[in-house]
């Protein structure tokens, strides 16, 4: 199965769009400006576009399903990487774009150490 590249830009703009009205109700009687957050929102989901690719091919070439000590070799460690520079990209465009002015990190090595700590768990299951 092919994934088209518009069906994965939809999806995960979709992902973004969610992600920007939760985190903007969250914040919304604080000042922050709709238009950044839901841009941060959607180009942090983005960076899983371009995951999905690499995870969609591994999981042709090397299926989890039925299960075996190969596909566990092969997607775990894929899972802790894509989840890693996930949340180092999280923390980059969050430095960047500051779309909560000074309430996100402030510095990218502690803003991504903060990122594992909180995040982990949930970017291991999107992938």
């Amino acid at each position: 199965m092919r994934l088209p590249l518009r069906s994965l830009a939809l999806a995960w703009t979709s992902v973004g769009v969610i992600f920007g009205l939760a985190s903007y109700w969250e914040v919304r009687t604080h000042g922050h400006s709709a238009f950044w957050i839901f841009a941060f929102e959607i180009l942090v989901w983005y960076g899983w576009a371009l995951g999905t690719l690499a995870v969609a091919w591994a999981a042709r070439h090397i299926p989890l399903v039925p299960f075996t000590p190969l596909a566990a070799l092969v997607h775990v460690p894929l899972a802790g990487l894509f989840g890693f520079l996930h949340i180092a990209w999280w923390t980059g465009l969050s430095l960047w774009m500051r779309p909560f002015d000074d309430m996100g990190p402030q510095e990218f090595w502690p803003g991504v150490t903060s990122g594992l700590r909180v995040k982990a768990f949930f970017v291991l299951m999107v992938y």
